[in-house]
């Protein structure tokens, strides 16, 4: 993480260096003359920059764009690149799936959204979520979510899913129809948050389409709390078996290291912060994005240490 984040660092220290750079070896000569004595037409092809400087002039503006807008996404863009280039293989016909996991609070549904908001493709994105439900079970619940977004069309019709006391046998075909018109007309972006909460129906909807054609512009998307799927879990079969099948790409999120910490920090008060106070905060957080958020909610830039008790924000997100 360290070496990441030094990398990044200098990546930023040469920036200038690299545009300035480039420009100079793909721009034509201004003086330049061609066989008629007059100057050259300019060509609309874009210049063949090396690979290597191409990936890393990309890894510092997306870093630069991120870091600078949403707190929440510091120290993350090696995974929205990543989430980003999955998204591309999408729009260009590559259906795909994409997992992406880690603690409660570390900042996956914010990336997953960046990632979406930022394709450069027109796409659909239909989002649903999960619910932890306890006294009941309502089949499809993300699904129905999900599809309240998406666009209605003549000649393509929305899939009805079932009702109490109806067959659900012929649900997934249904939806994978529809889903097959839809990508015919632009890209889909499914997007399932919590999956740890799914219904079964939902898991099975899934399993289904992730099994589907390989060449349609469907990408699935779910968000995964890492930390409650453990032995046992209703869930753990389900990635098992998905594990087997292809175009399964998995992301774990991490919590963000010290360096990341303060930067997000910064962000959030405006200022850089003290030290003890930066480490107060990373001591009580371990690098949860959303918990540094909580935690410094109302505190003064110039402040050296936390206040004696916790906000009520983060003392019911700890217990929760």
């Amino acid at each position: 993480m360290l070496a990441g984040r030094n990398a990044r660092c200098v990546a930023f220290m040469v920036l200038p260096f690299i545009e300035c750079l480039l420009r100079y070896l793909y721009s034509p000569p201004r003086t330049a003359l061609d066989a008629s004595g007059l100057p050259p037409q300019k060509s609309n092809k874009s210049p063949q920059i090396p690979s290597l400087l191409a990936q890393l002039w990309e890894t510092c503006k997306v870093s630069q764009n991120v870091e600078a807008i949403d707190p929440d996404l510091v120290g993350r863009a090696t995974e929205l690149a990543a989430a980003g280039a999955f998204l591309a293989s999408v729009c260009t016909g590559t259906a795909g799936t994409l997992v992406v996991s880690g603690d409660p609070g570390v900042g996956k549904t914010a990336l997953v959204q960046r990632a979406c908001a930022s394709l450069h493709s027109p796409a659909w994105v239909l989002a649903g979520a999960c619910l932890p439900l306890a006294s009941m079970t309502v089949p499809f619940l993300a699904l129905r979510s999900a599809f309240r977004r998406a666009p209605q069309f003549d000649g393509v019709a929305y899939p009805t899913l079932r009702t109490a006391g109806e067959a659900s046998h012929d649900v997934p075909g249904r939806i994978d129809d529809w889903l097959d018109e839809l990508c015919l007309l632009r890209p889909v972006v499914l997007v399932i948050d919590d999956l740890q909460w799914a219904d079964q129906s939902t898991l099975d909807v899934l399993m289904y389409l992730i099994a589907g054609p390989p060449e349609r512009r469907l990408g699935i998307v779910a968000t995964l709390r890492s930390g409650e799927v453990g032995e046992g879990h209703p869930l753990q079969r389900w990635l098992a078996d998905i594990r087997r099948m292809p175009r399964i790409h998995w992301m774990a999120l991490g919590p963000l290291d010290r360096l990341d910490t303060g930067a997000q920090v910064s962000h959030l008060l405006g200022a850089p912060p003290h030290q003890t106070l930066l480490q107060e905060i990373f001591t009580h957080t371990a690098g949860n994005a959303y918990l540094n958020r909580l935690l410094v909610s109302g505190i003064p830039p110039e402040a050296r240490h936390l206040p004696p008790k916790l906000p009520l924000d983060l003392r019911a997100a700890v217990l929760a």
